[in-house]
């Protein structure tokens, strides 16, 4: 059973966790994403979930420092067994928590032989998602989760406009900006895969506390590859135009969210970019920019 390994540069840190080889329904050629097993593995105190989930999504969901083991000849699969504690604690080994815990056979549908595994009830692209797909929070996020709160809505707009608009946006942006673009385009649909897991049922509350802290991790420094603060003035201000041209008003707290990340950066070049920002709130919009938030950011900028 291939599992995900944790990856320097250049090598794979091997003796991480050692592998059963009786479980063998995550082909490494073809998958198929999203079925699950619950498995023993090394290091950790409990037996625990994993999924069959791509080498891609591994990568980009532990902002490129776990991977699927290699192959003999130096190659990684397309799919290996994703362990839960990983993808959802960032912990290689230790205790096994109570939302990764599991009893092998039980919960899953029973398969010829020793192995036990259970196909996804939802399409199995929404377990992999790559941030190209526009229609994922909508035909995925969406199908599992309808709650009423406004964190998890903001987040789906949001994510949504960054990937309607990226073709467009990135045209227009240095390729540093191009890069953070596309890494939070990226994340916001990756970060919140997880909740997608067949044995999780979470209530609304959790969800729309993942979504506000995906939604800010997103906007800071998406997959750990670049830092909004590291932007141009230029580009920042090209990517919040981009966005606001489909403004809707529960678009709003993801605005004033975005511009209040751009005011911690306090940094000299991005002075105008909040002010600048708020001229173009339309009149229904702008009483929710207040001078406050200016003034505080003005304030943080002469105390540097």
């Amino acid at each position: 059973m291939d599992t995900v390994r944790k990856a320097g540069i250049a090598i794979i840190i091997l003796g991480l966790i050692t592998i059963g080889l009786c479980f063998r329904r995550c082909d490494p050629d073809d998958g198929p994403s999203g079925v699950y097993d619950c498995v023993p593995l090394k290091g950790y105190d409990l037996p625990q979930y994993a999924t069959c989930l791509t080498n891609s999504y591994a990568e980009m969901k532990t902002n490129y420092r776990y991977a699927c083991e290699e192959n003999l000849f130096g190659i990684r699969p397309t799919y290996c067994w994703y362990q839960c504690m990983v993808e959802l604690h960032d912990m290689d080994n230790g205790q096994v928590y109570n939302d990764c815990a599991c009893t092998p056979g039980q919960h899953v549908t029973k398969y010829q032989g020793n192995i036990s595994t259970t196909h996804s009830l939802i399409p199995e692209r929404c377990h992999t998602p790559t941030g190209y797909d526009c229609l994922w929070f909508r035909t995925c996020l969406n199908s599992k989760y309808s709650c009423d709160g406004t964190d998890l809505k903001e987040l789906m707009e949001l994510g949504s406009h960054f990937c309607n608009f990226a073709s467009t946006t990135k045209k227009k942006i240095s390729e540093n900006g191009s890069l953070w673009y596309e890494n939070a385009q990226k994340c916001f649909q990756v970060q919140m895969a997880p909740v997608l897991k067949q044995w999780l049922h979470l209530n609304c509350s959790i969800v729309e506390n993942k979504a506000t802290s995906v939604r800010n991790q997103c906007l800071s420094k998406p997959l750990g590859v670049i830092s909004l603060c590291d932007l141009s003035h230029d580009d920042v201000w090209t990517i919040f135009w981009s966005i606001r041209q489909s403004f809707y008003t529960n678009l709003v707290p993801s605005i004033t969210n975005l511009m209040n990340l751009i005011r911690n950066c306090s940094t000299s070049e991005k002075e105008s970019n909040v002010r600048e920002m708020r001229l173009f709130f339309p009149p229904t919009l702008i009483i929710h920019v207040t001078n406050k938030m200016i003034e505080e950011y003005f304030s943080k900028i002469v105390a540097k």
